[in-house]
């Protein structure tokens, strides 16, 4: 399991390092929202890694979507 999370965080560490250089310097926005997609990214990852049972996305939307299940059925 260690291995698997440290495998994670190379590859995104590696894909971070060749990606920054290109984003613009005067574009401090622009940077910190990659910063911020990438850790999430990265975290999403490690949550599938760490907890495969968990229920994929579109148990979460027939979940989140049961409410207006009537109006859709129309």
């Amino acid at each position: 399991m260690m291995l698997k999370i440290a495998g994670v965080a190379l590859l995104f560490a590696l894909g971070a390092l060749y990606e920054w250089p290109k984003l613009k310097p005067g574009r401090p926005r622009e940077r910190r929202a990659f910063a911020l997609l990438s850790a999430f990214a990265a975290g999403l990852l490690l949550l599938v890694l760490c907890f495969p049972e968990l229920p994929g996305p579109n148990k979460w939307m027939i979940e989140l979507f049961k409410p207006m299940r009537w109006m859709l059925e129309r």
